[in-house]
């Protein structure tokens, strides 16, 4: 796309100040234009880890199973979202090869997510394939997954919520919780939150209003639903 240039940071400061030097060849189309304003994409110089690759190609070749599709045709449907979700379709194409870390990263989250959605069952747990635990715990609250047999969950409470109170008239905002099926919820009332984490690995998420709503409980805005 003629509209899309490279450019080098030529120096910055601790303020966050970026300083640019980009060469745009058609001057008359910047004049016709009039552009005052850029989109700036930083580029990770890093290149995609054998990790990174490896993880990829397995969550791949799962999906790819359980579609019933060739793992090719799998890579290029994501290497698309990946596109589209995280780019906005800046860039036209990447090869698994030598990405950045940054959008092998990316690869692995539109991964997670779907196999979370899905239901695809995995040879191994999804979260030996994770880079952030956050985020796959928060994509389990997202589609009530349990976060440890991927079985269909319900919300577990890290931080007590209304204790001899209506939980229906407390807001749960902001509270840390898990998705767990009902024997990993049960198991993790017997032995407490703290030993229950450190034997699975896993992290609390704080619920945030989109959460409330999947499960249906008050938010700060007093919503339910």
């Amino acid at each position: 796309m003629e509209n899309i240039i490279d450019g080098k940071i030529t120096d910055y400061d601790e303020s966050g100040e970026l300083t640019i030097k980009a060469r745009y060849e058609n001057v008359d189309r910047f004049i016709k234009c009039g552009y005052k304003e850029a989109r700036i994409m930083l580029q990770d110089s890093r290149t995609i880890t054998a990790e990174q690759r490896k993880r990829i190609y397995a969550m791949m070749s799962e999906i790819a199973d359980f579609m019933g599709e060739y793992t090719e045709i799998v890579k290029n449907l994501f290497k698309a979202r990946v596109r589209s979700k995280c780019y906005k379709d800046m860039i036209e194409d990447f090869s698994l090869s030598d990405c950045s870390v940054e959008t092998a990263s990316a690869m692995i989250d539109v991964l997670m997510e779907k196999i979370i959605a899905w239901g695809v069952p995995l040879k191994q747990p999804l979260i030996d394939f994770c880079e952030d635990i956050s985020r796959y715990v928060y994509l389990c609250l997202k589609y009530k997954k349990c976060a440890v047999c991927g079985r269909n969950a319900e919300l577990h409470h890290v931080d007590v919520v209304g204790m001899g109170s209506d939980r229906r008239e407390i807001p749960h905002e902001g509270k840390r919780a898990l998705s767990l099926c009902r024997n990993h919820h049960t198991e993790a009332h017997t032995i407490g939150d703290k030993e229950f984490c450190e034997r699975y690995h896993l992290e609390p998420v704080r619920l945030n209003d989109k959460l409330c709503k999947v499960y249906k409980v008050k938010s700060k805005k007093g919503d339910k639903s």
